[in-house]
């Protein structure tokens, strides 16, 4: 007996694993410096979103502040929980706490996958019907739209935590040391999740985009430069994020497939890699927006890199009574023009 125990201490990969070990804290890390990235970057967004009038003055960003509110809580809550699970090997936090995090965890990934839809379709909305677009889009409505997609989808992970063992009884999760959904363990249900969870909702997205390609491409051939530049711009941010869900997305479900098909099948560093692959687009959709609307930008710069500037501008007006009337004289042109500014910036991500 105490030799059979030996045996089994021997088979621990204490020794086996220490090549790794060596790389462990580097990428320990990494995964804690992409918290702070996922989770701070998309809270100065929303930040960014309440502390601006000119951006809150168009409905069709509250989407983006929908995509920023999703994509904060994976990187507050979904990615540090996996980042200590990870590093301590085995998950040290109970059956209520893994339910709640994976309820939390699977809302806000799927919710952010749907911003992006929304986000598309409202774009599309506003390239194709412009005056119906500026005439029924209004904030109402777009808070309607989000706050029914977030109840479903949290209604919906309830349910599946709820009910998930009595669908697949014959599967048992230790939560001492592991934290799982026993409905993942379903051929049929891995099947549906992969048909409806990923490959409609890029179909869908593909095809919205696809659609503002080519009414884009109609109005640069019709000579109306302007609107279809700014559109242009559009088409391009919406072409980026649709690549990021698919480089992000694609091989998480590929091996969530094999994993259901055969457990064990596919290596724990690589199961990780992809589980973690999948939540790096939360990481990359704040840049998008940043990188390429205006607006944004320009509350960014007003937020963090222009506040000395400012500062010393107003003490040299301050200083120079002439140049202050002069400000006062340019500033009823410059409200004539905001309007349409406002609306012009509109049609750009």
């Amino acid at each position: 007996m105490n030799q059979e125990i030996m045996d089994n201490v021997t088979v621990v990969p204490a020794i086996a694993e220490q090549p790794e070990d060596t790389l462990h804290p580097v990428i320990f890390f990494l995964m804690w410096f992409n918290v702070l990235l996922t989770g701070g970057f998309n809270l100065i967004t929303i930040i960014a979103y309440l502390s601006s009038k000119e951006i809150r003055n168009n409905p069709g960003n509250i989407y983006i502040l929908n995509l920023a509110f999703a994509d904060a809580k994976v990187g507050l809550i979904s990615l540090p929980f996996f980042n200590l699970w990870w590093h301590y090997g085995i998950w040290t936090y109970g059956e209520i706490l893994c339910k709640f995090w994976i309820v939390v965890d699977y809302t806000a990934v799927t919710q952010s996958m749907v911003a992006i839809i929304i986000i598309s379709w409202d774009r599309l909305w506003m390239v194709s019907q412009i005056n119906t677009y500026m005439k029924n889009q209004t904030t109402r409505l777009a808070i309607l739209l989000i706050v029914s997609t977030w109840t479903l989808w949290y209604v919906y992970y309830i349910c599946i935590v709820a009910f998930g063992e009595q669908a697949a009884p014959e599967y048992h999760i230790d939560y001492s040391n592991d934290c799982d959904l026993h409905i993942n363990y379903l051929l049929n249900y891995t099947i549906y999740e992969i048909v409806a969870l990923y490959l409609v909702p890029l179909l869908i997205i593909a095809c919205i985009n696809l659609r503002i390609y080519v009414l884009v491409r109609r109005r640069l051939a019709a000579g109306r430069s302007e609107i279809a530049l700014k559109n242009r711009k559009a088409a391009i941010t919406l072409a980026i994020l649709v690549a990021a869900y698919f480089i992000c997305w694609t091989p998480y479900h590929i091996v969530l497939l094999m994993e259901t098909i055969q457990e064990g099948s596919v290596p724990y560093p690589v199961v990780a890699f992809v589980e973690y692959l999948l939540w790096l687009n939360s990481t990359v959709n704040p840049f998008v927006y940043v990188c390429t609307n205006p607006l944004f930008r320009k509350q960014l710069r007003k937020m963090f890199c222009c506040r000395r500037m400012s500062w010393h501008k107003s003490s040299y007006w301050n200083e120079s009574p002439e140049r202050s009337t002069q400000k006062s004289q340019s500033g009823s042109s410059q409200l004539g023009s905001q309007t349409n500014k406002q609306i012009i910036a509109s049609s750009e991500m």
